[in-house]
């Protein structure tokens, strides 16, 4: 879906990776414990081009964490 979309692929051991991340966020999301991340860092992440890909995905995580996970079976 990236390649087709965003014009660059990512590895499957990146998303790998990802879900993992996805998951330690929820985990401290459903345990009130706060995210943070200083604004340079932000910033800065805002420049490369799947920062819009990661964007995209924590507004919908279910319509692309639901298609990995099918994929998987």
């Amino acid at each position: 879906m990236s390649k087709k979309v965003y014009d660059f692929w990512i590895p499957d051991s990146s998303y790998i990776s990802l879900l993992i991340h996805i998951a330690i966020g929820i985990d401290m999301l459903l345990n009130n414990q706060e995210i943070e991340l200083p604004i340079e860092e932000l910033k800065l992440l805002q420049t490369y081009k799947e920062y819009v890909l990661a964007k995209e995905i924590a507004i919908n995580p279910e319509k692309y964490i639901t298609s990995q996970f099918q994929k998987l079976r």
